[in-house]
């Protein structure tokens, strides 16, 4: 392709590579240039497709969970699945060199994952003795298959000159392979390298897509998680001395809720579905705890089994029985249950969609400040559905969830600043919010992991 691009007179550049690619070199400075082209290949592919269309300016999103049918393991997934196993048993004290053993032998038969994962670990000497050589040359042969996470850390070598001399061109490049596989690390590198203007030209619009593409799968993600969905006490959830005396808590709490306190078996039923705090997920038990909380009339139980029907943990997915239980919760006044029973209208979950109905219960949680009822309220003002359309009101509505804690409403409104919908158009305003909605997730896991 070069060459006819040369010989159609293509310019210097394709000249340029024509004549880098033809003459004789080292075979990794070759697979060095094969990078380079394919990234130069792939921004100007980009450039063209955003030329030719005309993209539409979205604020807001409605995430959509959907649920992955189980299939047989093709060969490339089954070396994936075998590489997981054994890096989770190289993680194992009591099967650590067993791991390590099975990792080496899918990384000869040439699993990308299992690449990458020796590479990092003799790059840094986790679990193994530093062998940089051994640990670039893994991860080079991981990340010219495409691994993202190897072209991350092979960024950072070329970056720190650890292994490799420091060439920061070269790093460059890596991290935006790395970026544009996917990696979020690498995302959030280059969007603070462009925000600061680290190695390259200050570019806050560059910097703000960067950071709002982590923005958006974190947002996703907690939008999606088990963490969000279910009702939980926060007496337990937002405890600072848990983290100090999680032992003591989570036996205090076992023990109400096998005495019989409602609130608790909530707890203990969120607990044991979600994982954390060194509790093992177990849906069964978490439905029994809500089950026996529900039958004392607690709400926070009746709104979690119908999660779990809705989601089909643990149980059978069924819209109908969801929208019965929610139902049952929502009459009654319970903010969380009027949230989703309005987002089963507003989809057609269980019942005929009925935006009007949706926009009523929304409202009544929202009027509670529950942040789910705030969020779709506002979707529903930024959309105009059910409503007049109103940014202002939309934006009073995110800011309000915002308040209350919830990631999705402030990667909307760092979405308004961005695109100065009913806020100033602010581009480092809407970075501020998009970083903010990470270190928010990251905060939540760490609680969590403890």
């Amino acid at each position: 392709s070069l060459a006819a691009a040369a010989a159609a007179g293509g310019g210097s550049s394709a000249h340029y590579f024509y004549y880098y690619w033809t003459r004789p070199r080292p075979s990794h400075n070759r697979s060095l240039l094969i990078l380079f082209l394919c990234l130069l290949g792939t921004l100007v592919l980009d450039h063209t497709h955003g030329a030719q269309t005309t993209r539409k300016k979205t604020a807001v999103f409605h995430p959509v969970i959907l649920a992955q049918e189980a299939s047989p393991l093709s060969p490339p997934h089954q070396l994936a699945h075998d590489t997981e196993a054994a890096w989770n048993a190289a993680n194992d004290p009591e099967r650590a060199s067993e791991g390590l053993a099975a990792l080496e032998k899918l990384a000869q038969l040439g699993s990308p994952d299992a690449q990458a994962a020796l590479g990092k670990m003799y790059a840094s000497g986790e679990q193994v003795e530093v062998d940089l050589e051994k640990g670039v040359s893994l991860l080079q042969d991981a990340a010219s298959q495409g691994n993202a996470a190897a072209q991350r850390e092979l960024a950072f070598l070329y970056e720190t000159g650890r292994g490799v001399p420091v060439n920061k061109p070269m790093a460059l490049i890596y991290y935006e392979f790395a970026a544009r596989g996917g990696d979020l690390e690498a995302k959030t590198t280059l969007g603070y390298k462009y925000f600061v203007g680290d190695g390259v030209q200050q570019n806050c619009d560059k910097a703000s897509h960067y950071y709002r593409t982590v923005a958006q799968s974190v947002a996703e993600e907690a939008m999606s998680g088990i963490a969000r969905l279910f009702a939980e006490s926060p007496r337990l959830m937002q405890d600072e001395d848990a983290s100090h005396e999680e032992d003591d808590v989570i036996q205090y709490w076992q023990y109400s809720a096998d005495a019989g306190d409602a609130s608790a078996q909530v707890t203990m039923g969120t607990l044991h579905l979600r994982g954390g705090f060194g509790v093992k997920q177990n849906p069964d038990l978490a439905h029994q705890y809500f089950e026996q909380a529900a039958a004392q009339g607690n709400l926070g139980g009746v709104t979690n089994l119908g999660l779990m029907y809705a989601k089909g943990y643990g149980v059978s997915q069924d819209n109908n029985t969801a929208v019965r239980y929610y139902r049952q919760a929502a009459d009654k006044g319970y903010a969380h249950a009027q949230a989703l029973l309005g987002h089963m209208y507003m989809q057609g979950y269980g019942v005929k969609v009925d935006v009007d109905e949706a926009v009523r219960l929304f409202t009544l949680s929202a009027e509670q400040r529950h942040t789910d009822g705030l969020l779709h309220l506002g979707n529903c003002h930024f959309y105009g559905a059910g409503l007049q359309q109103d940014y202002a009101k939309a934006v009073q509505c995110y800011m309000a969830a915002t308040h209350g804690g919830d990631l999705v409403a402030q990667f909307n409104l760092a979405q308004m600043h961005r695109l100065g919908l009913a806020l100033t158009r602010s581009c480092s305003a809407a970075v501020t919010l998009y970083k903010r909605v990470r270190l928010w997730f990251i905060a939540s896991i760490l609680r969590t992991l403890k």
